[in-house]
Parts: structure tokens; C-alpha cells; sequence
């Protein structure tokens, strides 16, 4: 990903210059996998908002979205936007299944997004039960269980606290 800033100094009049994000997420080079996660963070209006029109002004309003976010405006770079991205990336690889091939729009990968890496991480398999899979957060003081009844690996939110 490249950008060209234009920065106006008194001393040297108009400069122009690129930053490259070298290890940008790869979810971000496509617009529609980009914006699908979008839809955790706002609601059902804003999220449909922004997926129509035209690409231009679907590129505006994602671009617009992120720099209302941007904790250092004055820096090229978006760390809040960085760090959701990087936990997109994480959890379509990591919470795929044969059903949804797009890991983040499980709800483990809805869960990873919004809050990162669980303090730890607990699986329940047993022959007579539902396999589960229990996320707890420790500095959030919240626990997810996710349950997968089909014994497939779709596992489901089944209760948070």
C-alpha cells in the first residue's frame, strides 16, 4: 500500500512524498473483504450505508470511517485500523470451517476481532457431550463459550459473561 502526501512548509514550499505500509494486512487489498468486519463495529444502517454505491465512494466513506478512528491524526499511520486488520487477517485463516470459508465472520472470528488474543483458552471434547471452546479475558473480566452441536467445527456462541 502506497500514499502520496503532499505537505505544504514555508521554508520549502510544496513537498511531495510517499510512506509504503510494508506489512499491511492482506485483508485490506480487497475492498469487500475489508469492509465485511466493518459490520462489528457499526450499525445496521452505517453498515449498509457503506457497502453501496459506487467504488469510489465506497473507498471515501471506508477511508473516512478509519480516519474518524485514527488515534494520531497527525501520523500517516492508522495504528487502530493496523491492529483491527491484523485481527481480520488472524481469524479468517484461524476460525475457517467447511461452512464459512471466511474465518472472520465466525463468531470465534467476530469474538478475536473485537477483543484480540484470549488470556487463555480452553477446549471440552468428550465423547457424550458438545465439544466446547471457552475464551476467557481476563484484564476485560469476560468469558466467551462457544459449543459446536454438529460436532464439525461451526462452533457457535453460546454464551458470554
Amino acid at each position: 500500500y502506497e500514499t502520496t502526501i503532499t505537505a505544504s512548509n514555508a521554508l520549502l514550499g510544496i513537498v511531495q512524498f510517499a510512506t509504503r505500509w510494508l506489512d499491511m494486512p492482506l485483508s485490506l487489498t480487497d475492498l469487500d473483504i475489508a469492509t465485511y468486519p466493518l459490520q462489528y463495529l457499526l450499525t445496521e444502517e452505517e453498515y449498509f450505508s457503506l457497502r453501496k454505491g459506487t467504488r469510489e465512494s465506497r473507498i471515501q466513506k471506508f477511508e473516512e470511517f478509519w480516519k474518524k478512528k485514527d488515534p494520531t491524526p497527525e501520523t500517516a499511520m492508522n495504528e487502530m485500523m493496523a491492529e483491527f486488520y491484523r485481527r481480520v487477517d488472524y481469524a479468517i485463516n484461524a476460525f475457517r470451517t467447511l461452512k464459512e470459508p471466511n474465518g472472520s465472520l465466525t463468531d470465534r472470528g467476530k469474538i478475536y476481532i473485537l477483543y484480540g488474543k484470549p488470556t487463555s483458552t480452553e477446549r471440552v471434547l468428550s465423547p457424550n457431550s458438545t465439544p466446547k471452546e471457552i475464551w476467557t479475558y481476563e484484564n476485560l473480566k469476560k468469558t466467551f463459550v462457544f459449543e459446536d452441536p454438529s460436532k464439525q467445527g461451526n462452533y457457535k456462541l453460546a454464551e458470554s459473561r
